[in-house]
């Protein structure tokens, strides 16, 4: 239901009156808000005064905003009893024997830095209106109390932390690299990596039997690698240099494939929560630099689809050999929206090393499975909504470099490669492909 509210004020002049007009003009239009002034709904012979107690008075008037200069102030407080020479000025006995919640003050002049309001306003949060270059936003703030939208909303009360868990660290490393000054963004997000990376090495080293609540202690510091990289991109740091700095420190204790799963689990879903993040955001020079990036495992000197080393432990070792593991966690961590994005950059980077030539050198692709065929995942009547970008031409240009060749001639790859039922899915399967690039 729309918002009523009636507007008290003072005749002092035709400028006065015009900019009065103008904010009620722009309360109704702009924000949804039925505005009762006296120039358009008091009929001529009608009472001001009559008119005013009962617009005040009135059950259906969820709000009076008193819009005050120096002649409403001096008319208000020279006004007893509801008698005095201005009939539209609202008196300190009106206002008290109406709940004062209803009222929202509005100054539009200052005398020796004090805001000009009748005396019974003076200790209400007023909207300072003094400088009408700012009338649009003002207005905007008034809208917002008569919406009870306020900018600031007091968030809820959470719950009081265990400060000697790991969780409430990390969020506190979390929190100083969002309040740092820019020159110690570097310092703070090695920080957070490095205890990132302790971490989950330390959270493998002590299961002994994968479940799923062994998979729900990388849900935090997959988050927290979402904060990171989300802040990281709107800043002048590197990203691409210390991230892959990190992953190859993580990759340096991942030699023997039986061994910590949890670590591999989470470089996978790390590149691909990454890459996520820079397409959406639109920062292909960022991707370019992890896609062709040098991650060392084994002593060789690989590319990107080393972060997806499949967790051998979990599906040799555990109850979940007969299903997709990876499918299992991405259902159990993220949300329907995430999970969608991921599954596209699953996609795209399993499309990237069977097409880009630059990437067959002879070693394994992207092992994505998260949308694996022979695992019965539909792929048909999805929201796919990174790969959907590529029926644009430009969007395909701007990311070409993932493909390494142009748009004809990816499309003319796509249509040799030769697939399986088992083999992962590409592009194609998803988008037809003549409507890539179409528009």
């Amino acid at each position: 239901m729309g918002k009523n509210a009636f507007i008290s004020y003072a005749r002092t002049d035709e400028f006065h009156i015009e900019r009065v007009v103008k904010i009620a003009t722009t309360l109704m239009e702009d924000h949804g808000i039925n505005v009762i002034l006296d120039l358009w709904d008091c009929k001529e012979g009608d009472d001001l005064h009559v008119f005013m107690e009962r617009m005040v008075n009135d059950p259906s008037i969820d709000y009076v905003v008193i819009i005050s200069d120096v002649n409403y102030k001096e008319r208000a407080n020279n006004r007893t009893g509801g008698v005095g020479k201005e009939s539209t000025i609202i008196s300190s006995k009106i206002y008290n024997e109406v709940k004062d919640s209803k009222f929202i003050p509005v100054f539009t002049e200052i005398d020796t830095d004090e805001s000009i309001l009748p005396t019974f306003c003076n200790t209400r949060n007023a909207i300072d209106m003094t400088n009408i270059e700012h009338d649009y936003e003002k207005i905007e703030e008034i809208a917002r109390r008569i919406h009870n939208k306020p900018k600031y909303q007091k968030p809820q009360l959470g719950n009081v932390p265990d400060y000697d868990n790991d969780g409430t660290e990390l969020n506190n490393l979390i929190r100083k690299l969002q309040s740092s000054k820019p020159y110690n963004n570097l310092k703070n997000i090695n920080q957070i990596l490095k205890y990132t990376r302790e971490k989950i090495l330390a959270i493998d080293d002590t299961e002994d039997t994968i479940t799923d609540n062994s998979f729900y202690k990388l849900k935090p510091y997959l988050e927290a690698w979402e904060k990171i990289v989300s802040y990281a991109i709107h800043t002048s740091v590197d990203l691409s240099l210390i991230i892959i700095e990190f992953y190859n420190k993580f990759l340096l204790e991942l030699r023997d494939e039986n061994k910590r799963p949890l670590s591999r689990l989470f470089l996978y879903f790390s590149f691909l929560n990454l890459t996520s993040i820079l397409m959406y955001n639109d920062k292909p020079d960022t991707l370019k630099s992890f896609i062709y990036g040098k991650y060392t495992f084994l002593n060789r000197d690989l590319q990107f689809e080393v972060l997806s080393i499949y967790p051998r432990k979990i599906t040799h070792f555990t109850d979940y050999e007969s299903i997709n593991i990876r499918r299992h966690v991405c259902d159990l961590l993220y949300s329907d929206e995430e999970i969608s994005r991921l599954e596209d950059v699953d996609v795209i980077l399993n499309t990237t090393t069977i097409i880009n030539p630059a990437l067959e050198r002879g070693h394994s692709n992207w092992h994505g499975t998260l949308l694996m065929t022979d695992f019965s995942f539909p792929i048909n009547n999805r929201n796919n909504m990174i790969i959907d970008s590529f029926r644009s031409k430009d969007y395909y240009e701007k990311y070409s470099f993932l493909f390494g060749m142009d748009l004809d001639q990816f499309k003319d790859k796509l249509s040799e490669v030769r697939v399986t039922s088992r083999d992962l899915p590409i592009i194609r399967d998803f988008i037809d492909i003549n409507q890539i690039g179409r528009y």
